[in-house]
């Protein structure tokens, strides 16, 4: 009998959950490689306090706002509208990508199969097709680098939290981009995979069917939120699944990629 393949390793195997949200879109969500050393276990715990307080911060302005609504008039629709363009980036491929370290040898995406895997497939071509953007920001940021660092000397606040943006957009440009090349090389020596997760299928389901329930309790007579395959998740059920997949930050992403198609209509 011929030898079986080795099995993939937890610390260069990267499993990616992959969920419908709005506009047929899908949240890709990375889960993070095993670390190998006590240090990469340091570095990796600090990087994601760091994210952590960062993009609460950043997520609570995006949300508020649009949670806000528009005004009435047509300036203060405007200045809504404007202002949900200002705090909602389109950088759900950017969540995505740099979350692909280069060590990656196999990737496996897992996804439920109510979700159609052709639209899976071509978004994330998609997201590959504009890989350039990433080169073309971190160049944008690191020319803007020595004079937010210039500006920084003075020990003005605002110009140190400037800089401090500037080095975590370069940062982010960096990783995204070789996220990007890392991902394409293993689509083109065939080490990506696709497997329909009856599991997670199990668990939208299940949870969805929880979260319905509970509102139908605490409901008076408003329109209540059911599942529909294919479709957007409540935020409960998207917690729940976190919490059952141990996933971390499955949520923050989520939510951030789905405003984003939200405000801009499902744009990438």
């Amino acid at each position: 009998m011929p030898p079986r393949p080795p099995l993939p390793s937890a610390h260069t195997h990267l499993q990616i959950y992959v969920l419908p949200t709005l506009h047929g879109k899908h949240v890709f969500h990375p889960r993070f490689l095993k670390p190998q050393t006590r240090l990469q276990h340091i570095a990796l715990v600090s990087a994601f306090i760091f994210r952590k307080w960062r993009y609460q911060l950043s997520d609570v302005g995006a949300f508020v706002w649009n949670g806000a609504g528009a005004s009435t008039g047509f300036v203060g629709r405007k200045l809504w509208w404007w202002g949900n363009k200002l705090t909602t980036r389109r950088a759900a491929d950017e969540y995505f990508l740099k979350n692909v370290p280069r060590i990656t040898e196999s990737v496996e995406f897992l996804y439920p199969p109510s979700s159609n895997l052709k639209m899976i497939k071509a978004q994330v071509g998609e997201f590959l097709a504009n890989g350039d953007r990433h080169r073309s920001r971190l160049f944008l940021w690191a020319l803007i680098l020595p004079s937010s660092l210039y500006i920084a000397k003075f020990h003005v606040a605002v110009a140190n939290l400037f800089f401090s943006y500037n080095v975590f957009r370069l940062n982010a440009s960096w990783r995204a981009m070789y996220g990007a090349k890392t991902l394409q090389k293993l689509l083109d020596s065939r080490k990506v995979t696709w497997k329909a997760d009856d599991q997670l299928q199990t668990l939208i389901e299940s949870s969805s069917q929880e979260v319905t329930a509970r509102l139908e309790e605490t409901a008076n007579g408003g329109k209540i939120w059911r599942y529909s395959p294919g479709t957007d998740l409540h935020d409960e059920v998207v917690e729940r699944l976190e919490k059952e997949l141990k996933s971390v930050e499955l949520t923050r992403t989520y939510r951030r990629s789905r405003l984003q198609y939200l405000v801009h209509q499902g744009k990438e």
